[in-house]
């Protein structure tokens, strides 16, 4: 199965481009982690300063706190089994203050003043108390009860109290990955709109491939040999182009060599032909012999058989290097009872019944020579090879002119218009002059009107049906 071009191109664009965002995520991906991490300690360091900043106002001391939140500090000392408190066991308060990051999950702080530990936050847990060998300012990730944090500590001196402010790791990379997803979602809803703006590019660009195309067809259809321009062609596609002209360059100098020969062949021939029929004729005259005269008699057939055979490669000889030809308002019917009547012997001779069903008068516009060639040809065709004593029919409509004629089976219709072909049908058929010329003279013939050519065996009739449609 052929592939598109512009389908492969696509795919291959599109795939590239989905391939490089899929790493671009995952690069962006991995950064953000490192981005969150960064911007866990920074917001912990903010929380610190601020924090000692409040509590520097309150001198170390726990009173004025409590003054300032007094119905929101409640006591938690049950978790930790003392109301007391002491340096290694302090008292735990919960100050019922929530603070806010801003996307990467809610920080927890927790303040020890002497005996008493404050857990700032309805949520915040019990950090580890701060000891000797703790680095101040740097975050560390710490388990509590199964979940993982990321705690900094910070200690003021001037004011004798220690402060730590944690984020749960979970939360926040839970926070910072749908903070990127919803950076990732225009992205994401530009992945269709670009790969339809890829394919449209795609088919833009290869737009003059289809130019090249087109060119190539139109001399198909002309049937011209004449190289292919190149000055509108992409670099990538000139050498295929000289490669094109080179080869329609060989490609005509052969065809006209072979029409040259056609033509000089046929030519030679026609005159010793016709010197060797003058001469069988009159030795079967001079033959008193009825064996002697039945061999001339053959071969006055297989002459006449090759002359025919030189005036078809005559007329292709001819028509082969026309591209068009003069036309003007020829009357089909007229034609048709012309060349009828001019081989009107042949199907008196073999006792035919020719069916006329035509109109008065139906123009066309055509050249007069030609036509006559292929009704000529058509006719010839149908009135030798039907049976002795049957019906040739030409049906003349609008637009469709059909001759059909009972004949042997034959399994291959169209492949009659083949130069040299002749169908396997009853004995008679060689008796008949001819080399397989005829139809493929009717075929250049329609290719030259723009006529469709259309030949079919009809099983049930055991006919043989030659249809032209006009345009």
């Amino acid at each position: 199965m052929n592939r598109s071009l512009k389908r492969r191109l696509t795919a291959i664009v599109i795939s590239i481009f989905i391939a490089s965002w899929i790493l671009s995520a995952l690069a962006t991906s991995l950064a953000a982690r490192l981005v969150i991490s960064n911007e866990i300690d920074r917001v912990l360091e903010s929380i610190l300063l601020a924090a000692e900043s409040i509590s520097g106002s309150m001198n170390g001391e726990l009173e004025p706190l409590r003054k300032i939140y007094e119905k929101k500090i409640v006591p938690v000392a049950y978790a930790a089994g003392t109301r007391t408190g002491d340096a290694e066991q302090p008292m735990l308060l919960r100050l019922q203050q929530n603070l806010y990051s801003g996307g990467l999950g809610v920080p927890s702080v927790n303040l020890w003043f002497e005996r008493t530990q404050i857990l700032v936050g309805n949520d915040t847990p019990a950090f580890p108390r701060p000891h000797a060998g703790i680095r101040e300012g740097q975050a560390n990730n710490v388990d509590i009860d199964g979940l993982s944090w990321r705690i900094m500590y910070r200690h003021s001196e001037a004011n004798h109290f220690w402060v730590a402010a944690g984020i749960q790791n979970q939360r926040a990379r839970l926070d910072g990955t749908q903070l990127l997803l919803q950076m990732l979602a225009p992205l994401v809803v530009l992945i269709p709109l670009t790969a339809l703006a890829l394919y449209y590019g795609v088919a833009r660009g290869l737009f003059p491939l289809r130019r090249l195309a087109r060119e190539i067809e139109r001399r198909e259809e002309m049937a011209a040999l004449q190289p292919l321009p190149a000055g509108d062609v992409p670099s990538e596609l000139v050498p295929v182009v000289d490669s094109l002209n080179h080869l329609l360059a060989r490609l005509a100098d052969t065809l006209e060599n072979e029409k040259r020969f056609t033509a000089n062949a046929a030519h030679e021939l026609q005159t010793p032909l016709a010197a060797i029929s003058t001469e069988v004729q009159l030795c079967h005259r001079l033959l008193t012999d009825p064996e002697s005269k039945r061999m001339m008699e053959r071969i006055r057939v297989r002459v006449e058989r090759a002359s025919h055979s030189v005036k078809q490669l005559l007329i292709l000889a001819r028509l082969d290097p026309q591209n068009t030809l003069p036309m003007q308002t020829v009357d089909l019917s007229e034609l048709i009872r012309e060349v009828a009547s001019e081989l009107g012997h042949i199907a008196s001779d073999r006792q035919l019944e020719l069916a006329l069903d035509i109109d008065a008068q139906q123009t066309l516009q055509g050249n007069r020579e030609t036509l006559l060639i292929l009704l000529r040809n058509l006719l010839s065709n149908a009135f030798r090879y039907t049976p002795r004593a049957g019906t040739v029919r030409i049906c003349r409509g609008s637009n469709r002119l059909t001759i059909t004629n009972a004949a042997a089976p034959i399994a291959d219709p169209e492949q009659l218009a083949d130069r040299f072909f002749r169908g396997s049908g009853d004995s008679d058929e060689d008796t008949e002059p001819g080399a397989g010329l005829g139809l493929s003279i009717v075929k250049r013939i329609c290719e030259l009107h723009g006529i469709t050519l259309t030949l079919n065996y009809l099983e049930l009739e055991k006919h043989f049906l030659v249809a032209l449609q006009f345009s």
